[in-house]
């Protein structure tokens, strides 16, 4: 049975519904740096109005949230819209509601000191809530102190929050975050989701895990240098001379006639250095030349089916075919998706994106 698709449309400041549009031609994406919504919808429709239709996609004013079978999958701010007068329809593009913070500036000094980055992150958001016609959304509770820090903003620098958020996450214990969008009762709200470091769920037994053949329609290995190396430098925090850094060589492919690849990684939030050479092994294990980075096309609705997983979830990729004849078991993160919906002329699917060059 094909998965139900529904396009609501409401209003940013008070998340009151205010339309259900039938749309086409939809394509939707999202991943840890924010996504997409691109989509079209006809005017003259049999029992709307005209002029609700285009009230209820207003750029600036309005949010659209897409639903399969009941459940939020995607939400976002109207970003731009489109009209082409012969055909009488409406082009729509959207961004997901963490890139509000691209449209705001911080304009009054801000200074912490000792302070948690993730506190920091919290509060500049709840300051920033404070303001007249700003979107509301729902804030985690203060967080244990992991690693204080000191933060400063000026205000007459005019910084984007986004700039100010990007800046502060990779700090020392950087953190990951997210907008999400929940449904209850027929009402609609957002949260901020904080992960430290990451957000998603770690490898484990019970990972999701993806397999071809099986659940996986086609899948594209591209092996690349782009961001693999025979000797692996990870930075850790510090400067200069006091700078942890770790070097793993991969003996093995230079030995084997590789040209040597130096590969330079920076781990600036870690200052432990037993925990910057665990990481460091993990590094030159994913990085090690050529390494691959793998995208996968599977069926929205073939177990894992599109909601049993997240963004930053650890997944297993099992391949068995003429290019892996005895077998292949790759572990790696989840960190972009693409989803077309069910149409008349296209099946419900979706490409995974996983860690890697071409998903920075």
């Amino acid at each position: 049975m094909s998965s139900e698709i529904r396009y609501i449309f409401g209003d940013v400041l008070t998340n009151e519904v205010i339309e259900e549009i039938p749309c086409f031609g939809v394509s939707i994406s999202d991943s840890l740096d924010g996504g997409e919504f691109r989509g079209s919808f006809a005017l003259d429709l049999t029992g709307k109005n005209n002029a609700d239709l285009i009230t209820a996609t207003l750029p600036g004013k309005t949010w659209i949230i897409v639903e399969r079978n009941g459940v939020p999958i995607w939400g976002g701010l109207n970003w731009s819209r489109t009209y082409q007068s012969q055909a009488k329809s409406v082009q729509l593009f959207s961004k997901t509601m963490d890139q509000y913070l691209t449209l705001r500036n911080i304009d009054t000094d801000q200074t912490f000191v000792g302070v948690d980055p993730r506190n920091i992150f919290r509060t500049l958001l709840s300051d920033m809530m404070l303001t007249a016609n700003t979107p509301q959304w729902v804030l985690p509770g203060v967080f244990d102190t992991v690693t204080p820090v000191d933060f400063s903003i000026p205000g007459s620098e005019l910084q984007s929050y986004i700039e100010a958020v990007d800046n502060l996450s990779t700090v020392q214990d950087g953190f990951e975050w997210r907008v999400n969008v929940s449904k209850a009762d027929d009402a609609y709200s957002w949260s901020v989701q904080v992960g430290l470091p990451m957000i998603g769920q770690p490898l484990s037994d019970s990972s999701v895990a993806f397999d071809y053949p099986g659940n996986i329609l086609n899948y594209w290995q591209n092996d690349t240098l782009g961001g693999a190396g025979t000797n692996i430098h990870v930075a850790g925090a510090g400067e200069g001379d006091a700078m942890a850094v770790v070097e793993i060589v991969h003996q093995d492919l230079l030995d084997a006639g590789f040209i040597r690849i130096d590969q330079n990684i920076s781990l600036k939030q870690v200052d432990d250095i037993d925990r910057l050479e665990q990481l460091a092994q993990v590094q030159a294990q994913i990085r090690k030349a050529p390494m691959p980075v793998y995208t996968v096309e599977t069926k929205a609705d073939r177990d894992p089916q599109f909601t049993d997983w997240t963004l930053g979830d650890y997944a297993i990729l099992n391949f068995e075919d003429a290019l892996h004849p005895e077998g292949l078991q790759h572990a790696t993160r989840i960190l972009k998706w693409e989803y077309t919906p069910p149409s008349s002329d296209a099946t419900e699917e979706v490409r995974l994106t996983f860690e890697g060059e071409d998903a920075e």
